[in-house]
């Protein structure tokens, strides 16, 4: 039996940065039970539980250049035949949502190139709940994208790549060729479903956080809509971003959603959840919702005039000469308790 190349794909908001954290952090380990996970470029922030893009992502990049910005990598060729080598026999993993941009000739062109090298295909992809999938895929553009605008607004462009990639799995993998699993019912031991879905037989380390890029309350996403309302342009609000997470990485989420956004989501997408749910085990189908309406909000928190005057003042010195002292500063503030 040819060994494997492992791909896990993501997708967005499904653990990504926690899985990638525990591949770098298990590497001896990974190492001695024959599997080889060659290191990601930012490795050091991998093991202290920061956000990667993973060690796929110049696979991901070589794939689809139309993507990425710069210039692309070397080969599809080299960069896997480097890893052959290194691996010495063994099965190899790559990690990077980089590659959920594959489109259907791509995908063919990794799995054609794998085989040529003596190697079979396992790819590993999670998916979760729409809305919840929707509103994490906002908050990140919040934290990092300079979004100022609205949930509701954001849900009116927001396609879930994943129903993408699993047609393009049905269509061009052999069902033995991919897993697909549900993060929602997995997410409280993610490391342990990965290990029992990629079949491996290493134990996976953590991060010393228990979850690794944690998305924002609803009062934190409040203040980053004014900071990227008052700096449209600039990179500054995504340090903010930064700091909130890295500083208090155990804060709860709250979920700003109404039952309409549930009942666009709904009507939207259903038949492309009931096509992904014929890939999933019964006990991993993927529901449009995994909340109650009860937990349902029904108005976005907003700041008060205060609180605005204080994120005012904090993207003028943002914008100040003095902004790299004030980045520096936002990277070692210590969370309180009863923030």
């Amino acid at each position: 039996m040819s060994p494997r190349v492992i791909f896990h794909v993501g997708s967005g908001k499904t653990g990504t940065s926690y899985l990638q954290s525990c591949f770098s952090l298990s590497e001896s380990t990974f190492l001695a039970n024959g599997l080889y996970y060659p290191r990601a470029p930012r490795h050091d922030l991998a093991v202290s539980g920061r956000i990667t893009g993973g060690n796929g992502l110049r696979i991901a990049r070589t794939l689809n250049p139309n993507t990425f910005t710069g210039t692309p990598d070397e080969s599809l060729g080299d960069d896997l035949l480097t890893a052959i080598a290194h691996a010495e026999g063994r099965e190899i993993l790559f990690s990077s949502e980089a590659m959920m941009s594959m489109l259907g000739p791509q995908l063919s062109t990794l799995v054609d190139t794998v085989r040529s090298h003596g190697y079979s295909v396992l790819f590993v992809m999670y998916v979760r709940s729409l809305v919840e999938l929707a509103y994490s895929s906002y908050n990140m553009h919040v934290k990092r994208a300079n979004l100022s605008g609205d949930f509701g607004d954001f849900l009116a462009t927001f396609s879930p790549s994943f129903v993408r990639v699993a047609r393009e799995f049905a269509t061009r993998l052999d069902p033995s060729e991919f897993v697909i699993r549900n993060y929602d019912k997995v997410k409280t031991g993610l490391a342990a479903d990965f290990r029992y879905a990629a079949g491996i037989r290493a134990t996976l380390s953590s991060p010393p956080n228990k979850t690794v890029n944690r998305s924002l309350d609803s009062h934190e996403l409040a203040v980053m809509r004014e900071l990227n309302r008052l700096m449209p342009n600039s990179k500054m609000p995504a340090l903010v971003g930064d700091a909130l997470v890295y500083n208090d990485p155990d804060r709860a989420c709250s979920y700003d959603i109404t039952e309409e956004d549930v009942r666009i989501v709904s009507g939207r997408f259903g038949t492309d959840l009931d096509f992904v749910n014929q890939l999933l085990p019964d006990e991993h189908r993927v529901t449009v919702s995994a909340m109650t309406s009860s937990e349902y909000t029904r108005t976005r928190t907003e700041l008060t005039p205060s609180e605005r005057n204080l994120v005012a003042i904090l993207a003028h010195l943002l914008s100040s000469d003095r902004s790299n002292t004030v980045a520096a500063l936002l990277r070692k503030i210590p969370a309180r308790a009863d923030s």
